[in-house]
């Protein structure tokens, strides 16, 4: 009985990840929609979806970051770049990324 219990429970938890994976996913592919077109205030909305139902997607808080950079938001943009650090520190796109807008703001 107790073992039913726990495979139920596993695949609720499984079932909720994957629609949970799969809606952030959507939203994270609108947003790159948008981003593509260089409609960047759409593409962060969508982007913030993504995140807010994924915390750590690092994709989307890559693109929010860029697209922050194109709209001028060089603070915010930092802070997305930054994030992406923390959950990738082995990636170097975001640390190029934030070197970017670095440079930016000194111009």
């Amino acid at each position: 009985m107790r073992h039913n219990f726990l495979f139920t429970v596993f695949i609720f938890a499984s079932i909720h990840l994957f629609s949970q994976n799969h809606y952030s996913q959507s939203y994270f592919n609108n947003g790159l929609d948008f981003y593509k077109k260089e409609n960047y205030q759409e593409a962060v909305r969508f982007f913030t979806v993504a995140i807010t139902s994924t915390p750590d997607y690092y994709e989307a808080y890559l693109y929010r970051g860029g697209a922050n950079m194109n709209l001028g938001d060089l603070d915010l943009a930092i802070n997305d770049f930054n994030k992406a650090i923390e959950i990738q520190p082995d990636s170097a796109v975001p640390y190029y990324s934030r070197g970017q807008v670095n440079r930016y703001k000194e111009n």
